[in-house]
């Protein structure tokens, strides 16, 4: 079982992702909210299978929470995909 955060601001979106793409037995939604402070923090403090993380949050962005994500998780336990 993969578990996974979700950080978007609106309700409606983020209930639209976990019926989408999260709706089965091999995940498990462990952290779900709106607000990116609240996220990256609870996301720090746990040992997560997968992050979604919306760009634009009120108080510190999306970058912001994935700075001290590189600052606060050890290297060897988190993966990362750029794009060109």
């Amino acid at each position: 079982m993969k578990i996974v955060a979700i950080i978007e601001d609106p309700t409606a979106i983020r209930e639209m992702l976990i019926e989408a793409f999260f709706n089965s037995a091999a995940f498990q939604i462990l952290i779900e909210c709106r607000g990116s402070l609240q996220g990256g923090e609870q996301c720090i403090e746990q040992k997560l299978d997968l992050v979604l993380l919306v760009a634009l949050l009120p108080n510190l962005n999306g970058t912001g929470v994935l700075r001290r994500f590189t600052t606060e998780i050890p290297r060897d336990t988190r993966s990362h995909f750029n794009q060109a």
